[in-house]
């Protein structure tokens, strides 16, 4: 069946073409559905949760909600509960243990960057970068890298390579700073 369309695939049993809304759920009270389903089994439902509280992706088979889509805009994995108001706009949860897996090429990165922009150097102000290729974890903050992990596991503070289990590198003044609780320091070259 075609709607809006005069040819659709053969694979497809039901095509609505169009613009704006071309499909609408409504009901007068309550939650309102669509669901999807394979066979008997594999089925899915994409309600409302009770008007204007977001979307919910129901799994049918054991009515579990897998995810949440609120009225804020806030994702929720797992829970139907945000987190912290600070850091909510992603929440995921679960009995056992909890992830998130960022899955790179071979020779690629897998990177979470922090911005206060939308374009140019401040879009990655901060960041914490794994490069698949050298196989080395990267924090940097003001755009910069800061330290670095390698593959062999030196940690690297102002080093760019790294060839010891810790490698701090700083400019003539002290790279190290020890504060007694009375403010005196110990400073080391």
């Amino acid at each position: 069946v075609g709607i809006g369309q005069t040819n659709p695939a053969a694979f497809d049993k039901f095509v609505v073409q169009g613009t704006g809304n071309v499909i609408s759920a409504q009901a007068s009270s309550g939650s309102v559905g669509i669901g999807l389903f394979e066979g008997n089994t594999g089925r899915f439902f994409l309600k409302s949760l009770n008007g204007s509280d977001g979307i919910a992706f129901i799994d049918a088979d054991n009515s579990s909600e897998r995810m949440r889509i609120d009225s804020s805009g806030r994702l929720l994995l797992g829970t139907t509960t945000e987190g912290n108001a600070s850091a909510d706009d992603l929440t995921i949860a679960g009995s056992d243990n909890v992830g998130i897996t960022i899955r790179s090429g071979t020779a690629h990165q897998g990177a979470i960057y922090f911005s206060d922009a939308t374009s140019g150097n401040a879009e990655f102000d901060g960041f914490i970068v794994y490069d698949q290729n050298d196989r080395e974890l990267r924090f940097g903050t003001q755009q910069s890298t800061r330290m670095r992990i390698n593959a062999g596991g030196n940690v690297g503070i102002g080093s760019v390579s790294p060839d010891t289990l810790l490698h701090l590198a700083g400019a003539d003044t002290a790279i190290i700073r020890l504060e007694n609780s009375d403010n005196s320091l110990v400073e080391l070259l």
